[in-house]
């Protein structure tokens, strides 16, 4: 909204939109206290319940102890839709661990967001005038509902629920996704960045640093005029990723295939 012109399109995922005090929910859920009115929806019992004990648990005493509550953590953020990769969870984690200078710095955003709670605008998501793709977790337990919200902000926004998917990405494909469509997760990739070549999607700490070259401008250009061209209805437009395999849709008012 300050520098329009150097935002060509915006992807939102696992968001809460701006202005809306997510900051203040979470806190008075994880003190049990009312949400006034008009409040955004607060984080999932599980989500709540876990970070309760936590704040009220004693520091753990090692790395062990230490890496076994990141697992724990990821595992309740990752939500309930999918199985959970324990093992895999370990690996990243003992990498995280043995990387970080300082682990305590993962809540330096909500100290920040603390010192100065109303810093955020309130009422301007209407400006945004780049094309917007919003995306959601079915089971999203930090932020549920949020991103419709934000949907519904942002004119000519597309909301996009994926199915079975928390609050983080899942490491590769939902179970039996490869056997039904071999191309899915590139697809997801691509959605998750639709205004960028595929390979600006990948994980770009772990790979190589490769200077921008023509083509890739262009492939932006085509992918944003390709978005803006899609007929648009007015208000949101909602898009379901389906559970293909018992056809049915993972979100009330999502129309039934070949509707």
């Amino acid at each position: 909204m300050e520098a329009p012109d150097r935002v060509r399109s915006l992807t939102v995922l696992a968001s809460s939109p701006l202005g809306g005090g997510e900051g203040q929910v979470l806190m008075r859920a994880l003190t049990g206290q009312p949400q006034p009115e008009g409040s955004l929806p607060e984080p999932a019992p599980e989500f709540v319940e876990f970070f309760r004990v936590l704040m009220a648990a004693p520091p753990a005493p090692g790395r062990r102890a230490l890496i076994d509550g990141m697992i724990a953590e990821q595992c309740v953020l990752h939500g309930t839709g999918l199985p959970f990769d324990e093992d895999a969870a370990r690996r990243l984690q003992e990498r995280i661990y043995d990387r970080a200078r300082d682990l305590s710095a993962v809540a330096n955003h909500r100290l920040a967001a603390a010192a100065g709670p109303d810093f955020e605008p309130v009422g301007v998501l209407h400006r945004v005038k780049a094309p917007t793709l919003v995306i959601e977790g079915s089971h999203e337990p930090v932020k549920p509902g949020h991103g419709a919200i934000i949907a519904e902000q942002i004119p000519g926004a597309r909301l996009t629920i994926v199915a079975g998917m928390g609050h983080t990405l899942p490491a590769g494909d939902p179970p039996g996704a490869g056997r039904r469509d071999p191309h899915a997760h590139g697809r997801v990739r691509k959605l998750l960045c639709p205004a960028q070549p595929l390979h600006l999607c990948q994980r770009q700490s772990f790979a190589p640093h490769r200077p921008r070259r023509p083509q890739d401008d262009q492939a932006e250009e085509d992918s944003v005029r390709q978005m803006q061209e899609e007929p648009q209805q007015e208000g949101l437009r909602e898009v379901c990723v389906r559970d293909e395999e018992n056809d049915t849709a993972v979100r009330e008012g999502c129309r039934p295939q070949g509707v």
